[in-house]
């Protein structure tokens, strides 16, 4: 997709970053962030996945094309940044 302009493979991510306000939830981050005082934990998905398991967000017009990765399949897909990041 991106190729001609990076020179490279690259693909784009859809990133989450959650606040983790109890210490109960960093059990679920591989990397931790910290920032301010606060921690965060950051998951990832590629594009390619997010549009293979998409599906569109009830309650809204399917003209809006409004998407969401539904849970079911969130645990399995959404990877620690610390997969995409590393080298």
């Amino acid at each position: 997709m991106l190729r001609p302009l990076f020179k490279c493979e690259v693909e784009s991510l859809i990133v989450y970053v959650y606040w983790i306000k109890e210490d109960t939830y960093l059990k679920d981050f591989e990397t931790i962030y910290k920032y301010q005082g606060r921690k965060y934990g950051m998951k990832g998905i590629t594009i390619t996945d997010f549009e293979k398991h998409k599906e569109i967000r009830s309650g809204f017009s399917t003209e809006k094309q409004e998407w969401q990765l539904p849970r079911k399949h969130a645990r399995n897909l959404l990877r620690d940044m610390n997969v995409f990041l590393s080298v």
